[in-house]
Order: structure tokens, then sequence, then C-alpha cells
């Protein structure tokens, strides 16, 4: 797949989970606030959150940075803009403390050094460069500013048995959009190459209960995972409504997901 046809599957995959993004398990919003607290934000921060979403560090990072600091989140699929546009408006926030807006991870519309923290909760594996992506991030930061991302342990979220089954029903089914499988040791190396002093990593974990295939199906479909379910047929949408079942109640009903939170300053 070509970079532009990339970056349009992510958009169109997101855009199309935007409504029903992060309302089945709180599996985003909980990674968010985690990812918040390690970036360290204090009050009067200005912050950019890439890759936002519907705002699962949006929010945190304003109620930290306070009345007097300010938020900015940019995304790439615009109905995911729109929902957090309207959220924040419903919220009586505006820019300059709160804006949402289109964007670009390999091209932010944000000035030089004009940024205290950048935040980017499972996202910068989405940039098809990611080394584009981090000398954008460390461009738009100022001297001692702070980026912080997290990563799934692996390379992936979610079940560790869903590639599996969905091998097994449909054989050929593009992976969920967007991921190259990076992990908080492969993002050392495109910090370094950006200009980041070596980074710090916490171990991070969440617990969600996924009650049962209904919600297991409602949940990839959430999500980057969407690409994938929307491939299935009815034939195989069955199938793996089976076999997930089974997988789900050895599971106990319960995703257990791992995850990394690294944060690197620019000197």
């Amino acid at each position: 797949m070509d970079h532009a046809a990339r970056k349009h599957g992510i958009s169109q995959t997101f855009g199309d989970a935007a409504p029903s993004y992060d309302t089945i398990v709180p599996f985003f919003t909980t990674f968010g606030r985690a990812l918040v607290a390690a970036a360290g934000i204090e009050a009067g921060d200005r912050v950019l959150d890439i890759a936002s979403g519907r705002g699962a560090c949006t929010w945190p990072a304003l109620e930290a940075t306070g009345p007097t600091g300010s938020v900015l989140a940019l995304d790439l699929a615009p109905p995911m803009v729109a929902a957090l546009a309207d959220d924040l408006a419903a919220a009586g926030l505006a820019p300059p403390q709160a804006e949402a807006r289109l964007g670009d991870l390999e091209a932010l519309d944000v000035p030089d050094a004009s940024v205290d923290v950048v935040v980017c909760g499972f996202g910068i594996f989405l940039a098809p460069r990611i080394s584009v992506a981090l000398t954008e991030v460390h461009r738009v930061l100022r001297p001692g500013g702070r980026f912080a991302a997290s990563t799934f342990v692996g390379g992936l979220g979610g079940f560790a048995w869903f590639g599996e089954i969905v091998g097994a029903v449909a054989p050929g089914t593009p992976a969920p959009s967007g991921t190259n499988l990076i992990t908080a040791d492969g993002l050392r190396g495109p910090l370094a190459a950006a200009g980041f002093a070596p980074p710090r990593v916490e171990a991070v974990s969440g617990r969600f209960p996924i009650p049962d295939v209904d919600a297991l199906v409602a949940w990839y479909r959430s999500h980057g995972g969407r690409a994938t379910m929307e491939a299935l047929d009815d034939a195989q949408l069955a199938a793996f409504r089976i076999l997930g079942a089974e997988r789900l109640a050895a599971d106990d009903h319960e995703l257990d997901q791992h995850a990394e939170l690294t944060v690197a300053s620019r000197p």
C-alpha cells in the first residue's frame, strides 16, 4: 500500500469508528490518563495531543493544564475531530484553552518550539513514516519539552488470539489499519535520530470486562480493528463469533492489556 493510500485507509477506518470509539469499554480513556500522568503535565503547560481520537488524552491534559494552559488536539479523521470538537463545546471549552482540528502526524501545523508537551496515545505507529513524525514532534517542542507516547507490548492491542482466529476464518484478511508493530523498544532508534534524549519507559496494564461476543465484535469495530472486521463476509463473521466466544470464555470474559509509556525530552 502506498503512502497516500495508507493515510486514506487510516482516516477512513477511524472516521467510521468515531461514533463508538472508546464507548464499549473505557480502554483508551484508561491508558490516556496514565500517559498524561507519565508526561508530567503541569498547570499552564501548552500541550499538543496528536492522533487524539475522541480525546482520551485531551481531557486529562485539560485537567492538568487548568485554565491557564492549553490543549490542541489533532487527528487525521474528520469525524473524530468533529465529535471531539462537539464534546469540548458542550463542556464550555473553546480556543485557546481547548481546540480540536484536523492534523497529520507527518506535517504538524504548529509553530516551531511552541509546545511544552506532546502526547500521543496509541497513535505514533499509525504514521507511515515514523521518523518524519518524530522529527515534526521535535520541531514543535520547546527545548526541555517532552514527548510521551503509549505503545502496545508486542506491537498490537487487544486479545492475542484475535489475529489467529481471523486468519482461521478468513485467510488473507488485512491486519488492523496503519499498524507497523512498533513497540517502546522500536521507538528508541527513531527518537534518537530525531534528536531526543534517551527515553524512560514505564510499564502499565489494564483489565477490561468483555461480557459476551456481541461486545467483542462491537469493540473491535470501534477502533483500528474495524477494517479487519469489516472485511469479513457474513459466513466468516459467523465463524469468527463462534471461535471468539470460545476464546472469550477461556479468558473469563476479560481483556488483560499490557502497554508501555515512553517519555523523551528535547534537549
